[in-house]
């Protein structure tokens, strides 16, 4: 998806592809994914930094206790990559093959 994004001339503003029109500061939604800033559950049970990033997990697995995810920021135009702890709540997107 970030691979696609940047050759189509979103390079290191990404993430503003991606991002809702609302709820972000520059979000763009080109192409109708429509991400929301929904935060992440930690391994605690706490939902953290809700309205000002949101993470979702990849399909890549880091180890058996770790995968790596996909993030936007509130404050940032690129996309990140994030590993985290299959624990954490990362939100998930269902893709139509």
């Amino acid at each position: 998806l970030t691979y696609y994004l940047t050759i189509n001339g979103h390079i290191e503003i990404e993430g503003n592809a991606l991002k809702s029109r609302s709820k972000w500061l520059r979000g763009k939604d080109a192409y109708g994914w429509n991400g929301l800033p929904g935060g992440n559950r930690s391994y605690n049970g706490n939902f953290d930094f809700v309205g000002s990033r949101g993470v979702w997990w990849s399909s890549s697995e880091e180890t058996k206790l770790d995968a790596w995810g996909r993030g936007l920021g509130h404050k940032s135009d690129p996309v990140y990559r994030s590993q985290g702890n299959k624990n954490f709540g990362f939100s998930v997107r269902c893709i139509k093959d």
